[in-house]
């Protein structure tokens, strides 16, 4: 199964991905993009750019 375009949020992160899951071989290599929004201590110039910034995370095996 390829799954193309995937998106969600919530108040504490977003995230998009794709990839391709194997179910009868029990396998999978995903990728996606996780943006952090919200559960931060403090305010500042880095967190703002945390903010908006995506941390790719890859899932496979």
């Amino acid at each position: 199964m390829t799954l193309n375009r995937l998106q969600g949020q919530s108040d504490v992160m977003a995230m998009t991905g794709e990839g391709q899951l194997d179910l009868q071989k029990e396998n999978c290599d995903m990728r996606f993009n996780v943006r952090v929004l919200g559960g931060w201590k403090g305010e500042g110039k880095l967190i703002d750019r945390l903010k908006q910034t995506a941390i790719p995370l890859r899932i496979y095996g």
